[in-house]
């Protein structure tokens, strides 16, 4: 009778093949996570929480960033703003454990080579770090909390400078990655240059078409609102002077935004900060549409020996897209009709970091598959040259078994991490207008809703912010106030 315990030889199978089971195992974590996505692109901001909570009762400490991200924007716009803060200062807490612990590089002969990519932590890019920050100082400004949000903004700042750091970590680890890699005898050096992993890396650039490029990875966004905060809160003319720094930043990321311009000059000619008397000064701020959508590209890499033995291998690489529909805003007052000019492109943010990436992770995903097919091909050869000795109908139904188990693992274990923070938004419009105190402005989506009323409050300077996640949806509404 076949046995393996019988046989010494495939006894040496087994471990390889208990790795093969263990870290094969395929994450389910796209399904899951795009759970709230429809309640919460549709405006149905209660459900969407719901959905975001239960998501956090199962998270796995790997998912815990990103899932809070999500989690805090979805508070926010539920109106949960000292949940958000909290939930966003649990992220910026696991930032800095993250940031006390480099970033490890993928060992050739590790068995982390066998993993997918959700068995590592997700750590937040750049710009979830910078747009966490920003969100932070939101939330802080919206209950009236001003010095939390002063601290907030310039932590922000740090952020866009911290990024060129972490960008250049990146970029030496794949560095690293690439080398230790051709270093080795399993060609992945010559598997990364093949027709199959180019042609696959161009398909999986993101190429949007006609996006703004921001110098030093700088988040127009979060360096205009640095800029007006320290406008209408200035406690002296070294706060009028940061917020001229930030302004003529804003200007030059955002040079199609008059309105940027205007403060920009009068933080330069002034010392104090604006007021028009009886009449207050109206930044409406427009979020509009969701960031770009992950999916996963999937491809077979060259055989890595040419022997009947040799399993399909596949890797699997991210690959974004932008999402077209969004919404445009129109406010109407007496002075006349308002549209948000440009401010900032989440599509150009996401995209330039995620290529920028691209080379680390096609490493990383090649080098995977590689090794994966290398496990599989040994043990292909192994169970085959035991059914040629022995000839029994035991050894090559094992040998079948095996030449299954292996295809399936090298083609169903391959993954690309597809984790993102998904409530981002696709473009950010800012307009300026002044009202006067107690009259009645309009806010309008492109589609046939009923224009959304908004009193003026007495008050000097306020940012309206505004948010449509997908097109036709409702329009949500946060006041907060600058200069009371």
């Amino acid at each position: 009778m076949f046995s393996i315990r019988s046989n010494p030889r495939l006894k040496c199978l087994v471990p390889l093949l208990l790795v093969v089971a263990l870290t094969g195992c395929v994450s389910n974590y796209t399904n899951t996570a795009r759970a709230f996505q429809s309640s919460y692109n549709g405006g149905d901001y209660a459900n969407s929480l719901l959905e975001a909570e239960a998501l956090m009762t199962n998270a796995s400490a790997e998912d815990e960033v990103v899932l809070k991200l999500q989690l805090a924007s979805v508070q926010r716009e539920a109106g949960k703003i000292k949940a958000s803060i909290d939930t966003l200062e649990a992220v910026e807490d696991l930032f800095g454990r993250y940031d006390a612990v480099p970033e490890v590089s993928l060992s050739g002969e590790g068995i982390a080579a066998f993993s997918n990519p959700y068995a590592f932590p997700y750590r937040g890019r750049a710009y979830d770090r910078i747009m966490a920050t920003t969100y932070r100082a939101l939330n802080y400004l919206e209950i009236g909390d001003q010095e939390k949000a002063r601290v907030a903004l310039n932590r922000a700042l740090f952020r866009q400078e911290d990024a060129k750091r972490m960008v250049a970590e990146k970029e030496r680890i794949a560095r690293e990655e690439t080398n230790n890699a051709e270093s080795k005898d399993y060609n992945v050096g010559r598997v990364t240059r093949s027709a199959e992993v180019t042609s696959a890396m161009s398909e999986g650039a993101a190429d949007f078409v006609g996006l703004p490029i921001y110098q030093d990875y700088m988040n127009p966004l979060s360096v205009w609102l640095h800029g007006v905060f320290f406008l209408h809160t200035a406690q002296g003319i070294e706060d009028v002077e940061k917020a001229r720094k930030s302004l003529e930043r804003a200007q030059a990321l955002a040079p199609q935004n008059p309105s940027i311009q205007e403060d920009a000059t009068w933080a330069a000619k002034s010392g104090d900060r604006p007021a028009v008397d009886g009449k207050c000064i109206v930044y409406v701020v427009h979020e509009a549409g969701t960031a770009p959508v992950w999916a996963e590209h999937k491809f077979n890499l060259p055989l890595i020996v040419f022997d009947n033995n040799a399993p399909i291998v596949t890797a699997a690489f991210p690959k974004i897209s932008p999402v077209p529909n969004r919404d445009n805003l129109s406010i109407r007052c007496a002075a006349g009709n308002f549209n948000p000019a440009p401010l900032a492109s989440m599509d150009a943010i996401v995209a330039r970091e995620f290529n920028d990436e691209l080379p680390g992770v096609r490493t990383r995903a090649v080098a995977s598959a590689t090794l994966k097919g290398i496990a599989a091909y040994v043990a292909n050869k192994a169970a085959g040259e035991y059914n040629r000795r022995k000839k029994t109908e035991g050894s090559g139904l094992f040998y079948l078994a095996t030449i299954i188990a292996t295809n399936t693992y090298t083609t169903q274990s391959a993954q690309a991490d597809l984790r993102n923070w998904a409530t981002l938004p696709k473009n950010v419009g800012m307009v300026k207008i002044v009202a006067p105190i107690s009259e009645t402005i309009y806010l309008q989506n492109d589609l046939a809703r009923q224009p959304v009323p908004f009193t003026i409050p007495n008050a000097k300077s306020i940012i309206l912010y505004c948010k449509t996640p997908a097109k036709g949806g409702p329009l949500s509404l946060h006041k907060i106030i600058l200069n009371p």
